[in-house]
């Protein structure tokens, strides 16, 4: 007979779920704040190309800030927010199948150990 497997709350599983959750509300508390910042960031490069620039090229064919919101950056967290839930949602799967078959392996000895007991107490009894 195989060994039963270990409790679900002992899975690798249940823990990759708690650190992805736990990563991604940090993300979305962190997001805005740091998306703010990278708006700066992107709006300095953007000046520091323009500076760049030859004098003769029109102004109109530059529009500084064009990206300055931070809904159009260069960078975002939106990949590490998706990754993050796929992240927990592949762990989240995995675990419940774990849980599955723990409580099916749980299940299938509960009878034979509850039958034994009852037999020793009749065993016992007077």
């Amino acid at each position: 007979m195989s060994p039963p497997p270990d409790h679900p709350y002992e899975s690798p599983w249940l823990w990759l779920v708690v650190f992805s959750l736990v990563a991604l509300a940090a993300v979305l508390v962190i997001g805005p704040k740091w998306m703010r910042r990278q708006a700066r960031l992107e709006q300095k490069l953007e000046g520091r190309v323009r500076a760049q620039q030859p004098i003769d090229v029109p102004a109109e064919a530059f529009e500084p800030g064009e990206r300055g919101g931070g809904e159009n950056s260069l960078i975002s967290v939106a990949p590490l927010a998706a990754f993050l839930c796929i992240l927990a949602a592949v762990g989240w799967i995995q675990w419940t199948r774990e849980r599955a078959r723990w409580l099916v392996a749980t299940r299938s000895r509960a009878p034979a150990a509850a039958s034994g007991v009852t037999a020793e107490k009749v065993e016992r009894s007077p």
